[in-house]
Order: C-alpha cells, then structure tokens, then sequence
C-alpha cells in the first residue's frame, strides 16, 4: 500500500467532510506490518488505527473476548444445548478448561492477543528507530502504543495468570519478531504493566485539552488528535492504573486506584446521561453498536457490531439468551431501570407474528435494523465497541470511600444509579454495588474478572444448565480461575519455576 501525496490529499478531504467515522473507515486497516507505513506521518497514523482495529476483531471484543467471560458469570443460558453454533459452550460455562471447546476457544484469543502486542512493539520499534521526517504527534503515538500494550498484558493476565502474585502469570512481551519470551510471575506482570501505564501517562499529557466535553469536531489539519475516546487517551490510562491497582490490591493500591478512578470522574469529560436524556430509548441507543457517546472512556471503531454478533443473540433456537429476564425489572419505589431496553423483544413489522425470537440480548445489537423508521431507536455515537465507561469508575470510588468517607461514596453512588433511573438511596452496601455493577456490564465481560479479583469460593451455576448437568455450584479454586494457555507456548521454554 503506498501512501504518498495523493493518499494524503484524499485522506484529508474525506476528514473534511465526514465524522470520525467516514476518517477511520476510510483507513486500510489490514496493512499493520508493512515496512513502507514507517516512512511519514500519514503511515504511522495507518499502522496505529490498524491496531485499534485489531480489538474489534472475533476473538478480541468484536465477538468471543466479551461473550466469554460472561459465560463463566453464568449471565447467559442457552437456547438449545444440541444445536451446532452454541454445542459446547456448556463446557466454557461450567469452567472445564480441559474440554476442547475451552482449549480452542481461549486458544484462539491468547494468540489473537498476542498478535496485536506484536504489532504493537513492530510500531514502538519504529518509532524509537525513527529517521525520517520529524512526527509531531509522536508523544501521543508512542504513549498510545505503551497504553495498550499494558491493556493486551492486563487482560491476558487476569484471563491466564495465576491469581496468586508468585505464581506463573504470562509472557510479558517488549519485543517484534521471532522472539521467545520467558513466563513471568504475576507480580513481575503487574509491574510491567504498570511502568508502561506510568510512562504513557506523561506522554499523553496534552489529552487533557484535545479531550473535552462536549466533543469537538475534528480536526481537519490534525486528524489523529481528534475523537480521542477512539484512542487510548490519557483519561482512559488513569482508568487502567485504577484497575490495575485495584485487581491488585497490594499494600497501598486501593488508594492509588481511588486517585485514579476519581481524576477520571471528577474531569467532568465522561458525564452519566442528564436529566432530560434519561429514558429506555437513551440507554439502547447509546449501547447498540455504539462507542457510548458521552460515557466512552475508550472505545474502538467497529462497523460490523450487527453482523458479527446476531448468530451469538439473534437465532431462534441457539443463540445466547440472558439467564434472568427479569434483572433490569424494578418495582415500588426504587424507581425504574432505564437499562430494560438491553434485554427484549427485537420487534419488527417484518417479523412474522408467528415466527417472533422471543426475549434477546439487545444491549449491543443496532435496534434500528428492526424499526428503521423509528428514529428513536437510531444509535447516537459512531460505530464501535465499549472497552472502558465511566460507570465503573463511579462504582469503584463508591466501593473505595464506603468505610473511610460514607456519605462521598453515596453521593457518587447516587450520581451514577439516578442516571440508571433509580431514586437515591440513603445508605450504601457492598451488596448494592456488586448489584449495580452486575447489571450494568452484562455483555461487556467485566463481571467475571470481578469474581476472580475477589476470589469467591463458588459460583451458581445458571438454571437451565444446573438442571441439565446435575451441577448447581462451581467450586472455585485456583486451576479454574486459570484459563488454558496453548500448549504450543511451552515447546521451546522450560519453565519449571512458574507451574
């Protein structure tokens, strides 16, 4: 792919017309490695969002990343365990890691994984080996690439690492090519982690003015430090930092995971819905295949949310279904979920009557394609995926002040469940927030890596499963918080230290 003048011009007269959307999508995203990129700016910026498009991809948060971890939370029951696009999901479900299904299916996202630290350590060699025409947004690319090289490692370790800091965690990899990189244990992990976070946080110093609410349009001279909720930003590292420390939780961590999570609410740039947005239609349309447009931390463009996600929601017969219908229901006065919308019916006139999906998972899937002429249903944000929003921050600072300042966690607690469309509480438990947080991120895959962090000793298993199986409880320990890794990752290292 060559990029010359031409590209250039075409590039920018397309920025100049168009949203953040038409900018990006109109970037080849497939061309992450090619050694002709690394020439000038304009190929730079064509590696970088190749890597942000590399998230979005099936095995990554496009599909099974997400899907995943919720079916161990035991979220989802399926619609006919004999049916061929669901057969063996059970196996993920009830943790036997040593199924075929789980061997594959983790398999396939640890390597996944692992191409994109790759990619992403092929554009840090370059940018540390630069020659070529000075890069005025090299700080951002450089403290871009460090960000979500510690967000790859991140997950990768609380998916495969031992939970037990002295333990084998996973291979924490700085180098491009064909390199063998040790094990290393968990808290050696976590220290990687968090020295990349720690230095990409002072290269991303200028995303306190370049990030602002409301979004500005972009910019037309300097497309790359436009959207930034679509780039690993500042913000969006504070968040991690906060979670990192938080899963953690080491020493002093929960207090630098509270500073953290709090600069990231109290910049005021990620505001919950206000009082004239709150309501059903709000919470889907900002969900439904959409970076959330106000409560993105960071999110990644992604077209084909619709496509890539109906066979796992949308079957008749097999698709994944939520395990209780009834969570978003709220009676007395609580008040109303606003989230409701997130598990329906996808009505349509186009729909036989008597051929109707019944109850399905909508949270992420484009209600619009039903009802194209209701334009209250129409997404608002551009296309894409939710890595970080802004609700677990408030419920991290909530949980983080409970003992030491109640009536502040409260009041964030109460800023965050009004906005949900609940009437404000009066006192605040432990309970009240693993509640809101499970609703909240039913889809997005967070709910279970909040279980292993907080080490339950079991987890029920769903329903419909537990009566199939005979099995109600999964008995938690430290194998079955450790997903398989491939084998082919241990042929060419002894690792007897890290079992």
């Amino acid at each position: 792919m060559k990029i010359g003048k031409l590209n250039a011009l075409i590039c920018l007269f397309i920025l100049t017309l168009s949203s953040c959307q038409s900018f990006l999508d109109s970037r080849d995203k497939g061309q992450v490695l090619e050694e002709k990129l690394f020439v000038n700016q304009e190929g730079v910026e064509e590696a970088m969002y190749g890597l942000y498009f590399e998230l979005g991809t099936g095995n990554l948060w496009g599909a099974h990343h997400p899907i995943m971890m919720d079916c161990m939370a035991q979220y989802f029951t399926l619609g006919n365990y004999s049916q061929e696009n669901t057969g063996g999901f059970e196996e993920v479900m009830l943790h036997h890691h040593e199924s075929q299904r789980s061997i594959d299916l983790f398999g396939a996202m640890w390597e996944s994984s692992y191409k994109v630290i790759s990619d992403i350590n092929k554009v840090i060699e370059n940018l540390d080996n630069w020659q070529h025409k000075p890069l005025r947004n090299i700080d951002l690319y450089r403290g871009e690439c460090l960000g979500l090289r510690a967000f790859m490692h991140f997950e990768l370790l609380r998916m495969y690492g031992s939970p037990k800091l002295d333990k084998r965690g996973i291979p924490y990899v700085r180098n491009y090519g064909m390199w063998v990189t040790s094990f290393s244990k968990t808290e050696e992990c976590y220290e990687q982690i968090l020295a990349d976070l720690k230095e990409a946080h002072q290269l991303l110093k200028d995303d306190e003015e370049l990030l602002t609410y409301p979004r500005q349009k972009v910019d037309v001279y300097n497309g790359f430090t436009s959207c930034r909720e679509m780039h690993m930003n500042l913000y969006a590292v504070k968040a991690m930092l906060a979670r990192v420390y938080y899963t953690r939780n080491q020493g002093n961590d929960l207090d630098s995971a509270l500073m953290y999570a709090r600069q990231v609410v109290d910049s005021e740039k990620f505001p919950l819905p206000a009082e004239e947005k709150i309501g059903p239609d709000h919470f889907i349309r900002m969900m439904s295949g959409t970076v959330a447009q106000d409560e993105a931390v960071f999110g990644v463009y992604k077209f084909n949310t619709y496509a890539d996600l109906q066979s796992l929601f949308l079957l008749k017969n097999s698709s994944f279904l939520a395990a209780d219908n009834a969570m978003y229901q709220v009676l007395g006065d609580k008040g109303r979920d606003f989230r409701s919308n997130w598990l329906r019916e996808p009505v349509s006139s186009s729909i036989n009557p008597n051929d109707r999906l019944g109850m399905r998972v909508m949270k992420l899937l484009d209600a619009s394609i039903f009802d194209p002429i209701n334009d209250a249903q129409k997404p608002i944000g551009d296309p894409g995926l939710n890595l970080i929003r802004i609700p677990e921050m408030y419920l991290m600072v909530a949980e983080l002040l409970a003992e030491k300042d109640p009536e502040t966690a409260l009041n964030y607690f109460n800023a965050f469940i009004s906005s949900r469309g609940f009437r404000n509480q009066e006192k605040l438990s432990q309970e009240d927030i693993d509640v809101q947080f499970y609703k909240e991120y039913m889809a997005e895959g967070l709910y279970w890596f909040r279980l292993r962090r907080n080490q339950v000793k079991e987890i029920t298993v769903e329903p419909k499963l537990a009566s199939v199986k005979g099995i109600s409880k999964i008995e938690m320990d430290e194998k079955k918080w450790t997903l398989p890794i491939p084998d082919s990752e241990f042929e060419f290292r002894n690792e007897e230290t890290y079992k």
